[in-house]
């Protein structure tokens, strides 16, 4: 089993050819994901990894060890949080957007895409 790389992962996903292993997802047992979110295809959820309660994360999201994604939130397709990255309440991210490690988005805050780049730095309104 091997996760393609971002380049590949970032494409739209009816334009290229996955494997079905490439299709499942990866939720590792030491993560922790309440039961009331909707985890899309090709998600990465390692060990660490904590989704609270109310959370989309669209195809292919992947996060990272100890990545946080509080509640009432949106993490739209291909979009990459690294490590210690941590997204607060009710905000929403666009398609393939990168977070870099030790990024913070405070609550109520939208960050675009595509491409996002946001590495250890805080994001608020």
């Amino acid at each position: 089993f091997q996760i393609p790389r971002h380049a590949v992962r970032k494409q739209p996903a009816d334009s290229r050819c996955l494997t079905d292993h490439q299709r499942q997802q990866v939720i590792y047992p030491a993560a922790t994901v309440a039961s009331d979110n909707h985890i899309g295809e090709g998600v990465l959820l390692p060990a660490g990894a904590r989704v609270n309660t109310n959370i989309t994360l669209g195809p292919h999201v992947h996060l990272n060890v100890n990545a946080v994604v509080s509640h009432d939130r949106v993490i739209s397709e291909n979009t990459n949080l690294w490590p210690g990255s941590l997204v607060n309440g009710d905000t929403q991210t666009g398609t393939r957007v990168f977070l870099g490690t030790g990024t913070i988005i405070a609550p109520v805050i939208t960050v675009g895409g595509p491409e996002t780049t946001c590495a250890g730095r805080a994001l608020r309104s």
